[in-house]
C-alpha cells in the first residue's frame, strides 16, 4: 500500500516540480529517455513500479544507519524545544551531510510551499545545522601542532 502512496505522492508532486530533461543529454537514444519520457513528462510508474523494497534493519547495516538518522531527524522535528538534545543532536548529523544548512533541513512537506508561520516554526532547525559547536576542535593559541614533513 505505502508503494502505491509513493508513487501517488511523485506524480503529483512532479506536476508541481517536473523533472527537467538536458536536451544535449538526454538525447532520444538515452536509455532514460527511452524507458521513462513520454509526451506528458517522465512516467513516473514506469521508475518506480517493482523498485521499491521492503527490507529489515536486521538483513542491512545501510538501513540501519538510515533508521538511526530517520529518528534523529524525527525527533528533533517532535521536540523543537531541545528537552532531550535531539535538535542539538540533529544539528549534528546536518552538519555532516553533503548539503548542510545550504539546502535546509532537508525535510519533505506534501504542502506545495509551506505558509511564513510553517517556514519559521522549522528555521530553527536551520540555525542549529549552522551554529559552530562549543566541543568543536579549535587548534589553541600558543600550542605548536607537528606535521607530517
Amino acid at each position: 500500500m505505502f508503494s502505491l502512496m509513493v508513487l501517488s505522492w511523485l506524480t503529483a508532486w512532479s506536476f508541481r516540480h517536473p523533472i527537467i530533461l538536458v536536451t544535449e543529454l538526454h538525447t532520444p537514444e538515452h536509455p532514460f529517455v527511452q524507458n521513462f519520457d513520454t509526451e506528458a513528462g517522465v512516467a513516473f510508474g514506469r521508475l518506480v513500479r517493482d523498485r521499491i523494497h521492503w527490507l529489515s534493519s536486521k538483513e542491512s547495516w545501510g538501513l540501519q544507519v538510515a533508521d538511526i538518522a530517520a529518528n534523529v531527524v524525527g525527533r528533533a522535528i517532535e521536540e523543537l524545544n531541545d528537552t532531550n538534545g535531539t535538535v542539538t543532536l540533529y544539528g549534528s548529523l546536518m552538519r555532516s551531510s553533503y548539503y548542510g544548512p545550504l539546502r535546509g533541513p532537508g525535510l519533505v512537506s506534501p504542502l506545495a510551499e509551506p505558509d511564513n508561520a510553517t517556514a519559521m516554526k522549522y528555521r530553527l532547525l536551520v540555525d542549529e545545522m549552522q551554529r559552530r559547536p562549543r566541543n568543536e576542535h579549535r587548534p589553541r593559541h600558543g600550542r605548536r601542532h607537528l606535521r607530517a614533513r
